[in-house]
């Protein structure tokens, strides 16, 4: 067999390739397959995306907090979901945050926060940062 091969070339390994490769396209197929049942995680995870690109970031300020109590008694404190409103043109729009946020010394309500908006369509929207943009919308598109 290697006398095929010119002189100080070594024989390629094309198996350990082939199989880097398919299952690259085992993983690719199942995550796909996965993103396909879960499509409110999918949708928020695609409009993270197109903010990405394509967004306008700004400064709200939140405007209402809904407190959310705590079910663990070991945490007894509440945590709460803010409404953050944001002006685009002179005309009002909120987000909703998709995470529960830490109580802290003051109330919530007149804090600024980073907005990030769609400029085609303000309703668009996410709070500006890691844990809204990212973290959860992969860990909610991903199965329960």
């Amino acid at each position: 067999m290697t006398e095929n091969i010119p002189n100080g070339q070594k024989p390629k390994k094309t198996s350990n390739q082939t199989f880097i490769i398919i299952l690259a396209l085992v993983f690719s197929c199942l995550v796909s397959f996965i993103f396909l049942f879960d499509v409110n995680g999918t949708k928020l995870l695609q409009t993270t995306l197109k903010l990405q690109f394509n967004g306008v970031v700004t400064t709200g300020t939140v405007s209402e907090t809904k407190e959310i109590p705590n079910r663990n008694l070991a945490f007894p404190s509440s945590d709460y979901q803010l409404t953050v409103s944001f002006e685009v043109d002179g005309q009002t729009y909120t987000t909703l945050s998709n995470i529960y946020y830490p109580p802290q010394d003051g109330d919530w309500v007149g804090e600024p926060m980073q907005v990030i908006y769609d400029p085609t369509n303000p309703n668009t929207a996410l709070i500006n940062n890691f844990n809204e943009r990212w973290m959860f919308p992969l860990g909610d598109a991903l199965p329960d």
